[in-house]
């Protein structure tokens, strides 16, 4: 309806500017009817025609364009509502990793506690096993030593004693408990 409105109204706009385009040119003077008839005729006859062979075209064209702009602003439209969502998926994604970092600084913390706590322990326990083996070093040192103070107030007291017996014991005594002592081991050999 449109486009008939639109047809009509510019095959008037052309019949009167026709007549006054054709009014200029014969001085002034008055046209003939039977041009004008000629020239309405014609111009009738071209919008029939404009109408039967172009109104298809002109209206699938504007249909199309309606039916395109439509289809743009729909694109645009979902287009923009994908990158809505996209952008709260960014935002969720950001948020849930900023809470998955806390929650591995939290994590570290907690490891870090227990590992520190473990190295704790496990220097307590090694410097219990170091207070031990120093004490049973000691201890055998202190034996070792004992053995050899032993040994040596021994050694002392014999080469003391042999001074003292060296001293005392002339030759003749020496003779004597020679004598003694193989009269003594004859009489056992005896007994033997």
């Amino acid at each position: 309806m449109k486009i008939k409105s639109f047809f009509l109204g510019t095959g008037l706009l052309t019949i009167i500017q026709s007549t006054l385009v054709f009014a200029a040119e014969e001085g002034g003077h008055a046209p003939s009817p039977l041009d004008f008839v000629w020239k309405v005729v014609n111009f009738v006859g071209l919008l029939i025609i404009l109408h039967y062979f172009a109104k298809k075209p002109i209206v699938n064209a504007l249909r199309s364009s309606s039916e395109s702009a439509k289809k743009e602003l729909e694109d645009a439209r979902q287009a923009k509502e994908q990158i809505i969502r996209d952008m709260n998926a960014f935002r969720d994604k950001i948020a849930n990793m900023q809470k998955e970092t806390e929650a591995m600084v939290v994590r570290a913390r907690a490891d870090a506690e227990v590992e520190k706590n473990k190295i704790i322990a496990d220097g307590v326990l090694v410097a219990q096993k170091i207070r031990e083996h120093a004490q049973f070093t000691i201890q055998q040192e202190y034996k070792i030593a004992e053995q050899q103070l032993k040994e040596m107030v021994a050694q002392q007291f014999v080469e003391l004693a042999e001074t003292k017996i060296k001293n005392q014991i002339t030759s003749t005594s020496h003779k004597n408990l020679v004598n003694q002592y193989v009269n003594h081991i004859t009489q056992t050999g005896d007994h033997k």
